[in-house]
């Protein structure tokens, strides 16, 4: 058996996912979201997250990151994230365009930003007055694109200088499953400090990009 490493969303479906799949391919439904088992997803999601939230399917991605910026900003506004982050470096550019906003990268250590590096370009930012943009979002990866886990405790601190700063936090979390394993914790006490989440599905074992890949904004 070939095995491939290069992402994790090259392996097949669980058995349980292409279990559940042949079950709901049977009758008739209606489309565009407008059925029971959308709605089934959603309320699933929703008791995931152990708190209110509107919730977004789309088939990728690129498209939920970048929905979730769009959802956020103004042209005038800024994005500061670690430089190994997904939304800078996998994504073709996509969040900028669709945002017309300034990425401010900051050098990450193993893939992980800390407060105080928050802190300092937003400060940096700041400083040329009328003529900076406005930081408004920091976006961070759990796990990172380095594999790297952010602790709870390292969540909230990230989450009060957020709020000391005027700013939201947006995690890309295509591989949080797997943070919510390493840190034998729930996906709810995760979710406590985050403002919008991009929830990964396919490398958790979903099939090709059903929703929900990345979904969720709240």
């Amino acid at each position: 058996m070939t095995r491939f490493f290069t992402s994790d969303n090259t392996s097949g479906v669980c058995p349980e996912v292409m279990n559940a799949l042949i079950e709901a391919n049977a009758g008739h439904m209606g489309a565009y979201g407008n059925d029971a088992l959308t709605g089934e997803a959603i309320n699933m999601v929703k008791q995931a997250l152990g708190r209110p939230a509107d919730i977004f399917f789309v088939y990728n991605g690129t498209a939920a990151n970048t929905l979730a910026c769009k959802a956020a900003l103004r042209s005038i506004d800024s994005i500061i994230c670690p430089d190994t982050a997904h939304i800078v470096s996998n994504e073709s550019g996509a969040p900028v365009n669709a945002t017309g906003s300034r990425m401010i990268t900051v050098e990450s250590s193993h893939g992980k930003i800390t407060p105080e590096q928050i802190r300092k370009a937003c400060q940096n930012e700041s400083w040329w007055g009328m003529h900076a943009t406005r930081p408004r979002l920091v976006s961070i990866s759990q796990s990172t694109e380095w594999g790297t886990v952010y602790s709870l405790d390292e969540l909230g601190e990230i989450k009060a200088a957020c709020i000391e700063l005027g700013m939201l936090l947006h995690v890309d979390g295509c591989r949080i499953y797997n943070a919510a394993v390493a840190l034998d914790c729930s996906l709810a006490e995760i979710c406590e400090h985050i403002d919008i989440l991009s929830l990964g599905g396919t490398k958790n074992g979903c099939n090709c990009s059903a929703p929900p890949h990345k979904s969720g904004i709240f």
